[in-house]
Order: structure tokens, then C-alpha cells, then sequence
């Protein structure tokens, strides 16, 4: 099938699409990312968009952007279906693949939007260990940075995502972060034509609101690095 993965530039949607390659059962054909109206940035990740459309071309994938007013879920709604209805249309996509690995209020929302697309999902990591995912995804030679945290593992915020960093995040913390306790973007591994090269600027916190609930994330900065070309690898 002809697929579009929904992309945050994470660790979890980078897995995917490299098991999705690896695999050669699909051909992907757009990258699909949540950005802010307001900051100009990933959702939830706080990530710029430059590091994005880096990302994406060093992939050698088409980003599209889904452009969303904060704190709108019905907009959220609306434009998610109006983009992928579009790369149905235009680009013949046949399905939307997604890295979640084990919450189902979050897949059984998914799936419940997807039809209304009348496009199916696909989760290549589905129901597997997070630990061991992990453990995949560095194997397989992938960087990548926490960008974001809640407060129990703010401290992390910067750092490179290692096995040897896990103890050092809060007990019960998942090993990918899988209930939110942080997130991340992914800045080398072999399906980068070069690496994203960045450097750490301020760190910044923001708090939200879910559920009657208050929660504060705390953030870094990551500023692109223009670098002369940069040398493709063989």
C-alpha cells in the first residue's frame, strides 16, 4: 500500500518508518506533522519546524504540515481528516501508520478518526516491550534527543536518549515514554542521508491542562545548525 506516517520526529514514529523500509511491503509517501498556529512548532514536542523540514529532507520523504490552534481538539479533528482526505485524493494514499505502542484510548481514538477517513491504521509496534524497542531502536544506529519532560524527569530534558540514561529517569518512567512522561526527536541513524545538526538553546517550562488536571512540561530549545552541505552517506 501507499502510506503516510503520522510524524512527530520522535523516537517511536522514526522506528516505525525504519521497520516499514526494512519491511518493503509499503511505499511511504508523506510524513505527516502537527504544528502549532501559535509557536510554529510540533505539538507537544516543542520542536521547530526547520529541524522538521530538515528531518524530512534528509529522509528524503515529503513533509506535510497540519497546521493547529492550540487547545482546539475539534480543529484538530477537522484539519487531521481535511489532510488526510487531500493524500487520498492527490497522492493515493491507502493508509496512516502510527508508532503508538500499547495505550488504547489513544489507538481506539485513532482508529475511530481513521474511519471516518475510511482509512485503515497501521501499528508496526504495536503491543511490543518498550524496553526492548528501545533496545531495537539504538541498535539499529538511530540518535536521538529528549526535547521535552514532564517534571519528574525534567533533569533529562537535552540529554541524549541511552540505555544507561534510563536509570536516571523517575521511577516508573517507560523506557519510550509511552505515557507522556517525555519526548524526543531523532537526529541520526540509517535512514538519514546526513545527520540534523542542532544545538541546545534555553530551556523553557509550560503547563496544561487535561481532565481537571495541571501539568507542567518543561522544554529545550533545539536550534538549528546550518552546516556548508554536508557530505550524503554512500
Amino acid at each position: 500500500m501507499k502510506v503516510a506516517v503520522s510524524w512527530s520526529g520522535g523516537k517511536d514514529s522514526m522506528l516505525a518508518l525504519d521497520r516499514l523500509v526494512r519491511e518493503g511491503r509499503h511505499t511511504v509517501a508523506a510524513l505527516v506533522v502537527n504544528v502549532s498556529a501559535e509557536s510554529k512548532r510540533v505539538t507537544m514536542h516543542g520542536v521547530r519546524r526547520a529541524l522538521i523540514q530538515q528531518q524530512a529532507e534528509s529522509l528524503g520523504i515529503p513533509l506535510v504540515e497540519v497546521w493547529l490552534p492550540d487547545k482546539q481538539m475539534a480543529m484538530f479533528e477537522q484539519q487531521t481528516l481535511r489532510t488526510w482526505q487531500r493524500l487520498q485524493r492527490e497522492a493515493g494514499i491507502e493508509a496512516i501508520v502510527h508508532g503508538d505502542i500499547f495505550l488504547e484510548d489513544v489507538k481506539n481514538y485513532r482508529d475511530r478518526l481513521l474511519a471516518q477517513a475510511g482509512l485503515p491504521g497501521l501499528y508496526p509496534l504495536w503491543g511490543e516491550d518498550s524496553r526492548e524497542l528501545l533496545r531495537e531502536f539504538l541498535a539499529r544506529g538511530y540518535r536521538t534527543v529528549i526535547c521535552a519532560a514532564d517534571d519528574d524527569n525534567a533533569g533529562a530534558v537535552g540529554k541524549e536518549l541511552t540505555l544507561t540514561l534510563l536509570p536516571a529517569l523517575a521511577p516508573g518512567t517507560d523506557p519510550c515514554g509511552e505515557n507522556g512522561e517525555f519526548h524526543t526527536f531523532c537526529f541520526d541513524g540509517p535512514l538519514f542521508r546526513r545527520p540534523v545538526h542542532f544545538q541546545r538553546g534555553r530551556r523553557h517550562q509550560a503547563s496544561y491542562s487535561h481532565d481537571g488536571r495541571t501539568q507542567t512540561f518543561h522544554f529545550i530549545d533545539l536550534l538549528p545548525v546550518h552546516t556548508s552541505g554536508g557530505s550524503e552517506r554512500e
